[in-house]
């Protein structure tokens, strides 16, 4: 059983979704109309702005500093939402800052959000307030500020703790700086602290992968992901992908993470106290009001992306009323919630448009006769061979499904 290229992201787990867009609507006359049918709904803050362009990224993002009022906007932004029925009946279970680099923001400007976002919306009593930051843009005046806030979550992008892949990736400071920074804020043990690490880059070797395991262990970290190196052609970083060490090393991780106490959370995270609210709900198909400039999310079937130019995004939020957004066919949010529970380990073989197809049927099958699945109780896991193609496995199945189901395909239809 073979799967050709490994894809390494989430996003090339489905393919293309414009076949299932069914027309515009304005977002304002939805969540008037609708009502949410989620319980723990998430937030989605972008904020796409780096005081440096790493060499691996291809992200959006914009090497700049943010303007002074972008902060404001956010707010703004909220309180429009905050006063819609729909928001008005939805339940926050996590917030998530992502980027770019949401740390670029001015401790003030930070604040201000947080503070807004508890003032505008519901959330649940144990919500997640998660951070994404690098290590240099985390100072001591931002951790003091972040814990003033409630944030109970931050997720660092280190990449690596070898000075040599500190250097090639475009980091800022060496490993024991990075180190450092992460001891002085798990000690202050107010939150959740996660890292990221990117393997097989170009020339690491085995040894720097477990010198860079060791650190986390060693730190005692909540959580880690683990992204092998992506070619993107919008990166300053290329490399020669090898299929045979790209295997190794993640199955170094593997045994390592699993010998020290981590398990797998998702395709790409071993967590120990790390639950990861704001993905695992996204995952599980509950709906994700996006703020910030190139924001996407979702309200039940409605999709919604904000634009990435930040004044096309601010223009957008002054004329709030005229925003649009796409509905998507109710075949897509099964095939989302598929693809979602695949990313948390699990082939719901179950559904019904899996169960409805012999050819994904017969797919699955061949996932446990090869080793990439093995039936547990009244479920269909991953092994870690099928975590590594994971992402394969979720484009092939729902491939297969779209196959049989053909009325998927046909012309999208417009409604008002």
């Amino acid at each position: 059983m073979q799967f050709g290229e490994r894809i390494k992201s989430h996003h090339g787990a489905m393919g293309n979704i414009e076949k299932y867009f069914k027309g515009h609507t304005l977002i304002q006359n939805y969540l008037q109309k609708e009502k949410p049918k989620g319980s723990k709904s998430v937030i989605y803050i972008h904020i796409p702005f780096c005081s440096k362009i790493c060499n691996f990224c291809s992200l959006n993002r914009v090497m700049m500093n943010p303007p002074e009022d972008y902060h404001q906007i956010i707010i703004d932004e909220m309180i429009k939402y905050s006063k819609l029925p729909y928001i008005q009946n939805s339940t926050f279970d996590a917030v998530y800052f992502g980027g770019g680099t949401p740390t670029t923001l001015s401790s003030r400007a930070l604040k201000e959000i947080i503070t807004a976002l508890k003032e505008n919306f519901r959330f649940t009593p144990d919500a997640e307030f998660s951070v994404e930051t690098s290590i240099s843009e985390l100072t001591d005046e931002k951790i003091d500020m972040f814990q003033e806030v409630g944030i109970n979550r931050f997720s660092i992008g280190v990449q690596t703790f070898s000075d040599k892949g500190r250097e090639l990736l475009g980091r800022r400071g060496n490993g024991t700086f990075a180190k450092e920074r992460i001891k002085r804020l798990k000690e202050r043990n107010f939150a959740v602290v996660s890292v990221d690490i990117i393997y097989s880059y170009p020339n690491q070797t085995l040894a720097e992968l477990e010198k860079d395991l060791d650190t986390i262990f060693e730190l005692d970290l909540d959580g880690f992901s683990m992204y092998s190196l992506i070619n993107m052609k919008n990166s300053k970083l290329q490399s020669n992908f090898d299929e045979k060490k790209d295997f190794e090393f993640f199955s170094k991780i593997v045994e390592l993470g699993i010998k020290n106490g981590y398990k797998f959370l998702e395709l790409t995270k071993m967590v120990k106290k790390d639950k990861y609210k704001y993905v695992m709900n996204r995952n599980k198909g509950e709906d994700t009001l996006p703020l910030g400039a190139g924001a996407g999310g979702n309200f039940g079937a409605l999709s919604v992306m904000n634009p990435s130019p930040v004044d096309a995004y601010k223009k957008s939020v002054d004329d709030f009323k005229t925003r649009m957004g796409i509905l998507m066919d109710e075949k897509y949010i099964e095939l989302n919630k598929i693809k979602g529970a695949i990313q948390t380990l699990e082939v719901p073989y179950k559904n019904n448009l899996i169960a409805q197809s012999e050819e994904a049927m017969r797919f699955l099958e061949e996932l446990i006769q090869n080793g990439f699945a093995i039936k547990q109780n009244d479920k269909l896991v991953l092994t870690y061979k099928g975590i590594y193609w994971g992402n394969n496995i979720s484009r092939k199945l729902i491939e297969l499904i779209e196959n049989s189901h053909l009325d998927v395909l046909a012309p999208p239809k417009a409604r008002p």
